[in-house]
């Protein structure tokens, strides 16, 4: 059955024989209902079906529109949730290889600063050794200044003790200056070490909370929405600024540890040569020492010597003196015997007291023993003079020798015990 075209119908108030003002008077009477002819009654079902059939055809529409409107927006948000996981998924590992390599370095800038930490005390205890060397070398000058006479000299052994310890000084220059750098170091490690270990809480922070993030869905009951909560985009950093940041810490950290590596590889190198070279004064000083305690000894036994032979010619000359007195003594006995005689024959009466030969050898004995008497004396003289000599170079002798062995026991008891008490070892 075809449907009925027709016109909109359009009532007026005077179909209904309805005046203009009848909402505000009131009608005298009570007027019959209005009578409508077949056609109008017809046209009236005709137009309440199609009205029916319209809102239906509406209905209908809307209907299959909120379906495909619903399926589109489900399709949009399965593919924005999977968009949203999927980049939760890159984020995920970006943070997770950022992590990785951030703890790496944590790890390599915490052992770098253990073993930064071993070579500082390693310099203290060279700059310690060095100080003790300062200490006994100090001692080691004292003890010499003990020394008395002419052994107190500024020998070999004495100006090498002064070179080897402005050696040491210079070491101990560049030892503090490594130990500033071994300072300044550890300063810069921990302090690399101090933003990676924040850094390293602020993505562990943002890890957890991305992960939770990342297991919700919207049956968990936590996931409601809050309509008194203004959602807002507080993010006060791009992605690229969080990755040049990330990379700036990373690069950094791996200069500070490779600066660390490379001064540890100087001081290494430092330390080996200061070890040789201390090791080569201190063995050059000690041989100086042992050289000069050698020609010390040396000296003392030549002198030793000299009076041993200063000892045996003293005996001779006082053998001789005692000879040469005893010579004297002779012939003044015989000159008496001579006078004696002259003087017995004095007595002799008259014409018995000639020049004879007897009187005339008395004479000449008298002469003779008067003479050898003034040689003796010389002799004796000089004998005396040799031998008061000779007791002033055995006394000096002596004293040379007492000075000797006050340097041997400053040298062999006091400065070589003190010079064995320095260790260089490895640092």
């Amino acid at each position: 059955m075809s449907k009925l075209e027709c016109g909109p119908v359009r009532f007026s108030t005077e179909d209904c024989n309805v005046g203009s003002g009848w909402q505000t008077r009131r009608p005298a009477l009570v007027k019959p209902a209005p009578r409508y002819s077949a056609e109008e009654w017809t046209l009236a079902s005709t137009l309440t079906h199609q009205a029916a059939e319209s809102e239906q055809e509406v209905c209908e529409r809307l209907q299959a529109e909120a379906i495909r409107v619903a399926d589109e927006a489900r399709e949009v948000t399965l593919r924005a949730q999977e968009d949203v996981d999927w980049k939760f998924q890159e984020r995920l590992r970006d943070m997770e290889y950022w992590r990785t390599e951030l703890l790496r370095n944590f790890g390599d800038i915490n052992n770098e600063i253990d073993a930064m930490t071993i070579y500082r005390q390693r310099v203290e205890n060279a700059l310690s050794t060095l100080c003790h060397i300062l200490d006994v070398n100090g001692q080691i000058l004292g003890a010499r200044e003990c020394r008395v006479s002419v052994d107190l000299v500024h020998d070999e052994a004495q100006k090498q003790v002064l070179h080897e310890m402005k050696i040491v000084d210079g070491i101990q220059n560049v030892l503090r200056r490594n130990m500033e750098f071994c300072t300044e170091q550890l300063r810069l490690l921990r302090k690399c070490g101090y933003n990676l270990g924040k850094e390293l809480q602020d993505k562990d922070a943002a890890l957890a909370l991305d992960k939770m993030a990342y297991s919700m869905d919207e049956h968990r009951p936590e996931v409601r929405r809050q309509c008194d909560t203004c959602i807002n985009d507080y993010s006060n950093a791009t992605e690229m600024e969080w990755t040049a940041f990330t990379e700036k810490n990373k690069i950094e950290a791996e200069k500070t540890v490779n600066a660390s590596l490379q001064l540890r590889i100087n001081i290494d190198s430092v330390l080996r040569q200061i070890c040789e070279d201390l090791r080569r004064e201190i063995c050059v000083t000690n041989m100086m020492f042992e050289k000069r305690l050698r020609e010390v000894i040396e000296a003392k036994e030549k002198l030793q010597e000299q009076h041993s032979a200063i000892s045996i010619r003293v005996r001779d000359m006082e053998g001789i003196v005692c000879k040469m007195t005893k010579a004297f003594e002779e012939r003044q006995s015989a000159i008496a015997l001579s006078e004696t005689r002259l003087r017995i024959r004095e007595k002799r009466p008259n014409l018995e007291l000639i020049k004879d030969p007897v009187q005339r050898r008395l004479f000449l004995e008298i002469q003779e023993n008067n003479e050898s008497m003034a040689k003796i004396n010389v002799k004796i003289i000089q004998a005396k003079n040799v031998l008061r000599n000779l007791l002033r170079n055995q006394l000096e002798l002596e004293d040379a020798i007492n000075v000797k062995t006050n340097t041997i026991g400053v040298d062999e008891t006091k400065v070589i015990p003190l010079r064995k008490t320095i260790r260089v070892q490895e640092y």
